[in-house]
């Protein structure tokens, strides 16, 4: 199983972090959750392919993933896990964010290299779906 190294968030140094990869457990109860700092998170689904240029070089993958933790950090983007999938693609990533402007900056800028086409979905785990967004349905 590919395991990239851990990926620093903002202000965090490298060896504090820890990244749980391929768990295939959902990252929370609630589709909004608190941050280290106490920020809002809302959870995305990254759909991504690989480029003919980021097939090239599949073996730097776990580089650029610690790279891309690294920006997408800075930009309050955190990586909760990362999956490799056969099927109609390649990778699957599930992130938290403060906002889907974060994430638009953070997936534009990973896209911008070359190595990824991407598609992202905003998440709403079930539970909120059924107390928060079923009862206002009309």
């Amino acid at each position: 199983m590919l395991r990239p190294p851990p990926l620093p968030g903002p202000n965090l140094p490298a060896e504090r972090v820890r990244v749980k990869v391929g768990t295939g457990k959902s990252p929370g109860a609630t589709g909004i959750r608190l941050d280290k700092r106490g920020t809002d998170m809302a959870t995305f689904i990254g759909l991504m392919n690989w480029t003919e240029q980021g097939i090239k070089n599949v073996k730097d993958s776990p580089a650029r993933v610690a790279e891309v933790g690294v920006q997408m950090g800075a930009l309050g983007v955190e990586i909760k896990s990362i999956f490799v999938t056969m099927g109609r693609y390649d990778l699957v990533a599930i992130v938290e964010a403060p906002s889907a402007e974060a994430v638009a900056s953070a997936v534009l800028g990973l896209a911008r290299q070359g190595n990824i086409r991407t598609e992202t979905l905003q998440a709403f785990p079930f539970e909120e779906f059924a107390s928060d967004i079923l009862p206002n349905v009309g």
